[in-house]
């Protein structure tokens, strides 16, 4: 391998040595270097650069733009890529960089909320649309209540179809007053009209129709999936793609559904979505493989607390034939 002259104190042996190129773009600590290997004509060097921990944000800025996917793939796992990165990332072709921006835990909320209804191609987009809203309800479990009130809000008139300004993810001047009156002539246009999301929430309310509850199940709304998501005559595939499509109190009401297949109890199971995992435990019908599943997976304490608690419960409930079935089948005791 070309060796270059440019030598680094070892961090581990405190004495010079000659780097390879490859060495120096993955272990170097030096922002200079980084930033010069930044543009190598090696893809190989740049992947390595854009994966190094101590890249500066300018070079990764470059990184992500880059022509070579694995390059890009690199730098948006990089702890330092700054947020105008993953503003890009969060518009590019390329899912696997979207679903890796709706992963990322110091993603800015207006991210987020820009990247709702994900519908490029190449990728089922359900599972990185059902990412971001999962990482919306966890960035709304931790903020402020004053915070939490302006962005429920600004997440109302976007599931209305409102436009807010010019560029849909501009936080910056949000005006929480403006935001709520916005909302209230809306649905006030709307509940004037045939069709209004009030004349549909009544509708889904009352229907007792499967196949129009089915259609209501892919409403804009969430106050009309809410709906749906109460009603006893509302099908198992509706409830499905509520559990599958949405995050919140209609995913939590469609478990709690006595007609929630265990197709969408397994899809909770394996969420994003904290609350949903823990609705899911704390319920009394959900089937012991599901539980023992998410035990073996592993979850954070509050749910794991739960969760044994439900399968002691259910382990206590069952004849003693069919408990050594179960804990022969799952190897637990």
């Amino acid at each position: 391998m070309k060796r270059i002259k440019l030598f680094e104190v070892d961090s581990q042996f405190k004495k010079k040595r000659s780097w390879t190129v490859e060495e120096l773009a993955e272990y170097s600590r030096d922002p200079r270097v980084l930033d010069e290997l930044a543009v190598h004509s090696s893809p190989v060097v740049r992947r390595l650069v854009a994966g190094n921990s101590s890249t500066p944000e300018e070079a990764l800025m470059w990184l992500i733009q880059d022509s070579i996917p694995p390059v890009k793939e690199a730098a948006v796992q990089n702890p330092n890529l700054p947020s105008e990165g993953m503003l890009l990332a969060s518009r590019d072709p390329n899912a696997y960089l979207r679903m890796a921006i709706a992963h990322r835990k110091d993603v800015p909320i207006r991210i987020l909320l820009g990247m709702r209804g994900d519908r490029q191609s190449q990728y089922p987009y359900e599972e990185i649309a059902s990412q971001v809203e999962a990482s919306i309800g966890r960035y709304l479990e931790t903020c402020s209540p004053e915070e939490r009130e302006s962005l429920e809000s600004l997440l109302n008139m976007q599931d209305l179809g409102i436009q807010t300004s010019e560029d849909p993810v501009d936080l910056e001047g949000l005006d929480l007053g403006e935001s709520r009156r916005a909302v209230e002539r809306f649905q006030l246009w709307e509940s004037s009209r045939p069709g209004g999301f009030k004349a549909r929430m009544e509708r889904a309310r009352l229907s007792q129709d499967p196949a129009e509850l089915d259609q209501f199940s892919r409403d804009k709304s969430y106050q009309v999936l809410m709906e749906v998501a109460q009603n006893p005559w509302t099908p198992p595939e509706a409830l499905l793609r509520i559990i599958s499509t949405t995050w919140g109190i209609a995913a939590e009401l469609a478990i709690n559904h006595p007609n929630c297949p265990e197709e969408a109890l397994w899809y909770a199971a394996d969420s994003n979505d904290y609350s949903m995992r823990l609705k899911l435990v704390q319920l009394r019908t959900v089937p012991i493989e599901i539980l023992i599943h998410m035990l073996k997976k592993g979850d954070v304490p509050g749910v794991m607390k739960e969760l044994k608690n439900s399968i002691d419960r259910q382990l206590d409930e069952l004849d003693p034939g069919e408990r050594a079935r179960v804990e022969r089948l799952w190897t637990i005791s």
